[in-house]
């Protein structure tokens, strides 16, 4: 399953399809989101934590 999220980067929107088995933890810090990645990576995303949350709960 995929959660679809845009990236916060330099005023571009790219969208981006995200495995949910690829995701290891989610965060907030301020007011920015972030997705961390099992490989390490870490996203800043647009959308709020509360919305990605429930992006993850539905497609579980």
């Amino acid at each position: 399953m995929f959660i679809d999220l845009t990236l916060d980067n330099d005023n571009i929107n790219r969208r981006y399809l995200i495995a949910v088995d690829d995701i290891s933890l989610v965060e907030e810090v301020g007011e920015s989101s972030y997705v961390m990645l099992k490989n390490g990576s870490c996203l800043s995303v647009k959308e709020s934590i509360d919305y990605i949350k429930y992006l993850l709960d539905n497609v579980k």
